[in-house]
């Protein structure tokens, strides 16, 4: 099966994952903002316009919740198989990573998110979205076992070593680390 990501910038990273999979035999990424320009960038509006008009891809799409991209996907829905992909766990609040400029937007976004796949990488996503009357799947980060894997525990040795990599933020969690070291 060929899987073409078509993320904001940079999805690479995001997706890793999906190389390993024995189903997925050609993977793509695409971006639909001009974030490197040049070739790539054209090449990647060419596909994008070319899909909009004759479809049959399957298309895994990551972009900012309430952005206006969503009219970009919502049409690329109509010719192809787009799951829609997110780590955002607050649908149901004022928190917002984009300004949405009015509620017309926001409507757009219910109704998106209500007919297609969802998939998001939480629990507390999936809830937020359940409010919004969206079935949404969970499918958690991955982690390369090759590289990050426990390692032996020397005889006598007691401590844990923790170590976070974000933004300092409520949502990512440190209160919880941070809780289970001292526990520890």
């Amino acid at each position: 099966m060929k899987v073409n990501i078509l993320h904001k910038y940079g999805a690479n990273r995001h997706y890793l994952a999906l190389e390993y999979l024995n189903s997925v035999d050609d993977l793509e990424y695409r971006e639909f903002l001009p974030a490197n320009g040049g070739l790539k960038y054209i090449s990647d509006f060419s596909w994008i316009l070319k899909s909009l008009a004759t479809g049959s891809k399957n298309i895994i799409g990551a972009f900012e919740p309430f952005s206006p991209a969503v009219y970009l996907f919502d049409s690329l829905k109509s010719r192809n198989n787009v799951i829609y992909h997110t780590s955002w766990p607050f649908w149901t609040d004022d928190r917002v990573p984009v300004c949405i400029k009015n509620s017309v937007i926001r409507q757009k976004w219910i109704s998106f998110l209500q007919s297609t796949t969802v998939v998001t990488v939480t629990k507390a996503a999936e809830r937020s979205l359940e409010n919004l009357n969206v079935d949404a799947k969970v499918i958690p980060h991955s982690v390369d076992t090759a590289i990050y894997y426990p390692r032996e525990k020397k005889l006598g040795e007691d401590s844990l070593t923790a170590l976070f990599v974000g933004r300092l933020e409520e949502r990512k969690g440190v209160k919880q680390i941070l809780s289970c070291v001292s526990q520890t």
